[in-house]
């Protein structure tokens, strides 16, 4: 099979082509800058006045400000090398900002979970808007509020777009990701109750591991979901201005079989009014992105307040404390994750 060839670092490449071609341009223009410096000698006797007779004598041209067309070439010529010059400044200065986003320490990974998705349409919205378009709304808002105040803390989907995942597809992602942290998206509905409203956070139901805490004792994953959930329960309750339905324990899957702190959160009842137009309005899910990030931050440096930076290309780092050990570099990133689980079968998930 032919090898296949790519380049490395396209914007190296690209700058270098950029200063080849600039270094030419000023060697062509030194060149022709010494040729037009040559002062002809006018030719003498009759050959002189027979030039001057077949020659008329030079006029500056009207577009050129009175300048020599020598004079207007040169400054042209300087306009365009400082052009190409910018250009290249430009280049090496998105370069470097490139390389310098990638350098960000990175000290948490947590996986958002967006519940539903694809076949699996989840409760629908008495406005008219499904839960799993609900659910990915709110979880791309949450990301993005989570890079701009926090690029240390990684955070990666179980899906980006209306895709159908299983539940045990979101428990594989999560567990070979190894995140310091799970939160799974969810909306609630009661049918046939339309002021029954408020959120309601959900942690396991069982010990799990146990992890190591700074002053040398350890919780069980079961202690440390519940302190989070408490957290994000509250914040999420602000952000909403809606009931506080409390944190409780469960036993679904997402919740039990994976090895870290996780939390399920059903944020809002789609059957009430009041509700369902607060998760759909922009400005509550931007107060709810910002509020879950505090409580996301606050919950992250008060379980690991010893974690220690890696650079986004180390592969491995402790994420849960001395008895779990787990990879800051997840071989599922999106994309990733996105290609390899396209291909699975697609079957609805009742373990969410």
């Amino acid at each position: 099979m032919a090898k296949r060839y790519r380049l490395q670092d396209p914007i190296k490449f690209i700058t270098f082509l950029l200063a080849v071609a600039a270094f030419v341009i000023l060697l062509i223009l030194l060149i022709r800058s010494c040729g037009s410096g040559r002062k002809q000698t006018p030719p003498s006797g009759d050959q002189s006045s027979s030039s001057q007779a077949s020659v008329p004598a030079y006029e500056p041209a009207a577009n050129l400000n009175g300048q020599t067309p020598e004079a207007y070439a040169a400054r042209q010529n300087i306009s365009f090398t400082a052009s190409l010059v910018g250009m290249i400044y430009d280049v090496e200065k998105a370069r470097t900002t490139e390389e310098q986003v990638k350098e960000v320490p990175i000290l948490y990974t947590i996986v958002v979970d967006p519940g539903c998705g694809g076949t699996e349409n989840g409760n629908p919205g008495i406005g008219g808007v499904w839960e799993k378009e609900i659910n990915l709304n709110v979880a791309l808002a949450l990301r993005s509020q989570l890079n701009e105040e926090h690029p240390e803390i990684r955070v990666i989907l179980t899906r980006t777009s209306d895709r159908t995942l299983t539940g045990q597809d979101r428990i594989d992602l999560i567990n070979e990701t190894k995140p310091d942290l799970a939160i799974s998206l969810h909306c609630d509905y009661f049918a046939g109750a339309s002021e029954r409203r408020g959120t309601t956070s959900f942690c396991r139901n069982t010990d799990g591991s146990k992890i190591q805490l700074k002053d040398g004792k350890k919780i069980t994953v079961q202690e440390a979901s519940r302190q989070i959930a408490s957290e994000l329960q509250s914040k999420v309750v602000s952000a909403l201005e809606t009931e506080n339905r409390g944190v409780s324990e469960a036993r679904y899957d997402i919740l039990n079989k994976t090895n870290m702190p996780a939390v399920l959160i059903e944020m809002v009842y789609l059957t009430d009014q009041s509700d369902y137009d607060k998760i759909t309005s922009t400005g509550y899910v931007k107060a709810f992105a910002e509020e879950m990030t505090d409580g996301i931050y606050s919950a992250l440096t008060a379980l690991y307040p010893d974690r220690q930076p890696v650079l986004e290309g180390q592969a491995e780092q402790s994420a849960v404390g001395s008895s779990t050990e787990s990879g800051a570099e997840s071989s599922l990133a999106e994309e990733t994750s996105d290609e390899m689980l396209e291909e699975e079968s697609v079957e609805e998930s009742g373990e969410e």
